[in-house]
């Protein structure tokens, strides 16, 4: 039994090994693609977040300007009211 049953022990081994080679390569392909939608989701939420502060940054300063014109037209009001 012991030297018949070392090649079917070897050959068991050897499909074994190829099963695992095989199941290794799918793991690290899907790996790769998840990590790769990963990404590119995250960069599409950067995007986003710059956006957002663009915009915040572009309704600031719109909000400035309006409370600037304001006070001029107060100023302008105070100016024409009569004494």
């Amino acid at each position: 039994m012991g030297t018949k049953a070392y090649p079917k022990i070897k050959s068991a081994v050897l499909i074994l090994m190829l099963c695992l080679c095989a199941t290794g390569c799918t793991c690290a392909k899907k790996y790769t693609h998840l990590q790769a939608i990963y990404m590119e989701s995250k960069a599409l939420g950067q995007n986003m977040e710059d956006d957002y502060r663009r915009q915040l940054q572009e309704k600031d300063q719109q909000i400035s300007e309006l409370v600037a014109h304001i006070k001029r037209l107060n100023q302008q009001i105070k100016e024409l009211e009569p004494k």
